[in-house]
């Protein structure tokens, strides 16, 4: 799943503390932090029980006046990409949306 969400005139609202478990990206925008999480596949949740846990990023940019946030949700095998490799992908494919 990857999502984008437009904020014009909301570049404030990232100016403000950073997420407990937010990172400071550099190179993005103005500002752009970004928060990655990890839940579990299982009887509760929307998609088939997996041993492979639902990885979630977010990243906040701020550019000029206006704020983006872009989701991506996937599941990272052990076999493939690392984390960070995602992590990586992500970020450059957010560097290349004009907003």
């Amino acid at each position: 799943m990857f999502a984008i969400e437009l904020h014009e005139g909301g570049a404030s609202l990232l100016s403000g503390i950073l997420p407990p478990h937010g990172q400071n990206i550099q190179g993005v925008g103005d500002k752009a932090t970004l928060n990655i999480s990890s839940n579990p596949g299982g009887p509760k949740s929307l998609r088939p029980e997996s041993s492979v846990p639902v990885t979630s990023l977010t990243l906040m940019v701020a550019r000029g006046n206006n704020m983006a946030i872009f989701t991506a949700e996937i599941l990272i095998s052990p076999s493939g990409p690392t984390e960070e490799q995602v992590k990586g992908q992500f970020v450059t494919l957010v560097k290349g949306v004009d907003f």
